[in-house]
């Protein structure tokens, strides 16, 4: 603790708490079901500053039981400290910490939104549980997805029987075949970049290596690769499928947006709008279940657009 002059703020007293919290990479709720826990205060105390106006807080980074004990799991212990000179002024500090039971964790990543034979990057990274680089080499390989007879729908109770080969989250279907794989390295190059072409569908990207203790690290990533905007029937067993081809548009271009279901036949209708005003709407042409949704974007237009789509199968929308 150190004052505005710059000197030391000896015997100040400091009030702190230690906080766990676990962590998980973004793509765990794609193929597991939550594992829970919850933030938790493990240590709590008061101290006072010394000559120096150091402190120190020794606590043992005990993990979440309730957690599994999984390599791509970790936890963020979290100090809060509220510190109060002799003359009652008080100020906070916090710092935090991530331990887990690996000491490097991968991360994959790619373009937002990618058509069936564009070549698109794939991005692989290599980082230490706190985020600093950290090179190390394993195999980076992609697996196109098996795909169900028909689209399924999500479930509007939980089904105690079996599951069956194909739940309703498509990242979770079962592998088809190996694409492609590649070696990668991190040394030399972080993140470690691979130009890829892929035809229309779902697919499983998957790094696999090994940290510095020789344990096993990996992570997962889920890609749909859209078809190509001319076809008019949408290939993949999805029951509703939209994505934005134009993320932004400027005023004078047009904004582009594919929608897309997997059963055989299927109309939506369409509502564009812009500051409460409907711009224009429309129904889809029978017998063509994929579609591009586009809008000349006019001065007028300027703060953005909002896109409904309406799709009803099965009586579910």
């Amino acid at each position: 603790a150190l004052a505005y002059t710059g000197s030391p703020v000896d015997n100040a007293q400091v009030r702190y708490r230690g906080v766990r919290e676990p962590r998980y990479p973004f793509w765990w709720s794609y193929y597991f079901p939550s594992a829970g826990g919850a933030a938790q205060e493990i240590k709590n105390g008061i101290i006072n500053t010394d000559a120096l106006g150091r402190f120190s807080i020794e606590f043992t980074a005990i993990p979440d039981l309730k957690v599994p004990a999984d390599p791509n799991i970790s936890f963020r212990y979290t100090v809060y400290a509220d510190i109060t000179d002799t003359a009652g002024e008080t100020r906070s500090a916090t710092t935090s910490l991530s331990i887990g039971y690996r000491s490097i964790y991968l991360s994959i990543a790619t373009k937002d939104h990618i058509m069936e034979n564009e070549e698109f990057e794939l991005s692989l990274a290599s980082y230490t549980l706190n985020g600093e680089f950290f090179p190390t080499k394993g195999l980076l390989k992609i697996y196109k997805l098996k795909e169900p007879a028909k689209p399924l729908l999500a479930k509007l109770w939980d089904n105690p029987d079996k599951e069956a080969e194909f739940g309703t989250n498509w990242a979770a279907w079962p592998i088809d075949e190996e694409i492609k794989s590649f070696n990668y390295d991190t040394e030399d190059s972080n993140p470690f970049k691979v130009p890829v072409e892929l035809g229309t569908g779902l697919y499983k990207i998957e790094a696999v290596g090994r940290d510095t203790n020789d344990n096993d690290i990996g992570a997962f990533l889920p890609l749909i690769i859209s078809p190509d905007p001319e076809r008019r029937i949408f290939p993949i067993k999805l029951p509703f499928y939209s994505k934005m081809i134009t993320p932004t548009a400027n005023v004078g271009e047009t904004f582009k947006m594919i929608w897309g279901t997997g059963y055989k036949d299927g109309m939506a209708f369409i509502e564009i709008s812009s500051d409460r005003e409907i711009i224009k709407n429309y129904w889809t042409k029978a017998g063509e279940t994929q579609h591009i949704i586009t809008c000349d974007i006019l001065e007028k237009h300027r703060g953005g657009l909002m896109v409904t789509i309406f799709f009803v199968s099965e009586n579910r929308n």
